[in-house]
């Protein structure tokens, strides 16, 4: 059985995100997530780079 929780998203949330094409949700990730998916970015900050300048042209 699956613990995961679902939730429905509010009129106001589904405007939001139209709007915006995102969503904040604060809490969802823990703090030690968070610091894990930031080393990746940074350990990966330079070929995000890279793309970045070929994708310019």
């Amino acid at each position: 059985m699956s613990d995961q929780l679902y939730v429905t998203m509010s009129d106001r949330e589904k405007y939001l995100f139209g709007l915006q094409g995102f969503l904040v949700i604060h809490g969802i990730l823990s703090d030690d997530e968070i610091r894990i998916l930031n080393e990746a970015l940074d350990a990966n900050q330079d070929k995000r780079q890279e793309d970045t300048a070929s994708a310019a042209g």
